[in-house]
Formats: C-alpha cells, structure tokens, sequence
C-alpha cells in the first residue's frame, strides 16, 4: 500500500504516463496510472459537489461562479484546500507491483527536471514510505 497527497497525483500521472518503461515494469505502471485515474475522477466529483454545497456552479468554461456570499466562497476555498492535503490510498493490484515500479524507477536512466523531477521524487518517497524500498527487501 503507498499513500500520495492528492495535490501531486496528476504530476505523478504525467510523469508515469511520459516514463519510458518496458515489460512487466510498464505493465506495473499502466495498472498504478488506472488507480490514479479512478481516484482522480473521484476527487473530481467531491470538489464538485464542494462547490454546489457551498451555493456556487460551475459554467460550461469551468468557472465556478455564484457562490451566495464571502463566507460561502471562503468555506468552499478551505474545503478544497483539505481535500488537496489529503493523501490517497492505493493498493497492489498484483504481487510485487511497488516494489518493481520502485526498483525500475531507482534505477531510471533518464534526464528529469522540472515537474517531472518533483513527481518522481513523490513517488519514490511513496513507495519508499509504504515499504517497498531496496532496504526492505
């Protein structure tokens, strides 16, 4: 099991879809990137239903307008920050899928910098902090 602030799973998607990985490694991502994509469209609909709780909508741009006062504006604001500090749980979904994401990636060859160089760092502590380190072998 890893657990990641949901503030940096998209980084960590973009990263995972963009890494170039072969084999039974790609496979581990492909199955990590579909868990991603589950809870993410999850988040979505709570920061939705955040908003409309709050008396706001959301326009056909993606605007949020019309919340009923400041105060409104400002619970729905701090509700939305608490769910970007919360960290998703994700699961194997076989055997040995963290720990070899976690070798592949400890071992990556590529240059990463940027964005891409924070998200993999993210998830390398996750794996790290779930236990799938090389020092928990």
């Amino acid at each position: 099991m890893i657990k990641i602030e949901n503030s940096k799973l998209n980084d960590i998607a973009n990263f995972l879809d963009r890494a170039e990985l072969s084999g039974r490694v790609s496979r581990h991502r492909t199955r990590l990137l579909g868990s991603i994509g589950e809870v993410m469209v999850e988040l979505a609909k709570d920061e939705k239903k955040i908003i409309t709780d709050n008396g706001a909508t959301i326009d056909e741009k993606g605007n949020i307008v019309g919340f009923p006062s400041d105060e409104a504006q400002l619970a729905a604001q701090k509700e939305l920050a608490d769910v970007k500090v919360e960290k998703s749980i994700f699961s194997e979904r076989v055997e040995g899928q963290f720990s070899g994401l976690y070798h592949a990636l400890d071992n990556y060859d590529k240059a990463l910098a940027g964005v891409e160089a924070n998200a993999y760092d993210n998830l390398l502590e996750a794996l790290e902090e779930g236990g799938y380190s090389e020092q928990n072998d």
